[in-house]
């Protein structure tokens, strides 16, 4: 079924909103809902949320044959499902334009753009290749959901591990994880999706609008960039014609909040990862003659605030990123605005927490 139209008051209530440069939910007109993201126990497993919008993502591998035009080439599978668990306008068993929209937007963004090497997935050329798969699920649909799902599939493809292979002659071995280190895919860069609407014929625009603002807005832009500023997606809808102008405005907000997300996936992963470190020297073996040791603790000098961003390290294998930060590119109404404070959090099973906290944060264009 389809979502049921607004009433004529609930769509002047949005757009007159928007044009008192105000949001729904009590945001700014350029600033993101607040980003986290949640890992799980096994490699490649992934929850998203941005607002009330929560999607998750799981990687899998298998071995198979490659096509006969790419030979030496792995597969890389982009899936995206939407459940009525998510919406009441999603239908149970059958793929939803928008779905396709989603799993496209996926494949351009970090396909295309050669975001992940698919030639290190080959093990014996023409016989034997990685075919990865990244399956999307969305849980909650509150907008914003080209954002959620290439956040969601760039954390799982970084998080995930595949079994280490090795070949002796014609034979080929599959290691399991007991047996070798898992082997993660090389990620060249990450491709993010920021969404821009439009509203009045393109007279007034919003980033990442939520559920309510996307019914009442006129089109929208979809850019996908790396922290580069390398533009990977670029892809419109609706009925408002867009300038040179209006697309380079939109493309350097969208450079602001992708680096702002790009280092809350990097700090994420890191966390994530001295954790699982810590874990497996908890667990390695003493030999029996080992004696106590006698040295002094370390004390670890306090390092100086960087001037960009900071970070408050809170919870277990997981982040968060504030509104977003008010955008470098905004009017002149929104130049005094404070900027939102990003953190992200992670701290091993022994319980020990550590905090570090930096001023001045956002990422505002120096041009």
């Amino acid at each position: 079924m389809k979502d049921p139209p607004s009433s004529k008051n609930e769509r002047q209530f949005v757009l007159k909103a928007i044009e008192e440069r105000k949001r729904l939910d009590g945001r700014g007109i350029y600033d993101y809902r607040e980003i986290s993201v949640n890992l799980g126990q096994e490699r490649g497993h992934v929850e998203v949320a941005i607002g009330n919008t929560r999607v998750l993502c799981q990687v899998s591998g298998e071995v198979v044959k490659p096509p006969a035009n790419r030979p030496t080439d792995g597969l890389l599978f982009f899936n995206v499902e939407l459940s009525p668990m998510a919406s009441a306008s999603f239908e149970p068993g059958r793929s939803s334009p928008m779905a396709v929209q989603l799993s496209r937007f996926l494949e351009h963004a970090l396909k295309d753009s050669r975001a992940v090497d698919t030639e290190s997935l080959c093990i014996v050329a023409d016989e034997k290749v990685w075919s990865i798969r990244v399956d999307v699920h969305v849980l909650d649909h509150c907008g914003g959901l080209a954002t959620a799902c290439s956040v969601a599939a760039v954390v799982a493809l970084s998080h995930f591990r595949r079994p280490d292979v090795s070949v002796v002659g014609e034979e080929v071995t599959v290691h399991s994880l007991q047996d070798r280190e898992p082997v993660p895919l090389n990620i060249y860069h990450m491709p993010i999706c920021v969404v821009v609407g439009f509203f009045h014929d393109g007279k007034y625009l919003i980033i990442d609008p939520t559920w309510q603002e996307e019914r009442e807005m006129d089109g929208s832009l979809t850019v996908g960039m790396n922290v580069h500023r390398e533009v990977c997606l670029l892809s419109t809808s609706g009925k408002v014609p867009l300038s040179i102008e209006q697309i380079l405005r939109c493309t350097q907000m969208a450079s602001v909040k992708v680096a702002e997300i790009t280092e809350l996936i990097k700090k994420v992963l890191s966390g994530d990862s001295v954790q699982k470190k810590a874990t497996r020297a908890d667990i390695a073996p003493v030999g029996m003659d080992t004696e106590p040791s006698t040295s002094r603790p370390v004390k670890k000098k306090k390092k100086k605030a960087s001037k960009h961003a900071d970070v408050s390290i809170i919870g277990t294998n997981t982040g968060g990123i504030g509104l977003g930060g008010a955008s470098a590119w905004s009017d002149g109404d929104d130049a005094d605005k404070p900027k939102a404070v990003a953190s992200v959090a992670t701290d091993s099973d022994s319980g020990d927490e550590v905090t570090m906290v930096l001023n001045d944060v956002g990422f505002k264009s120096s041009r």
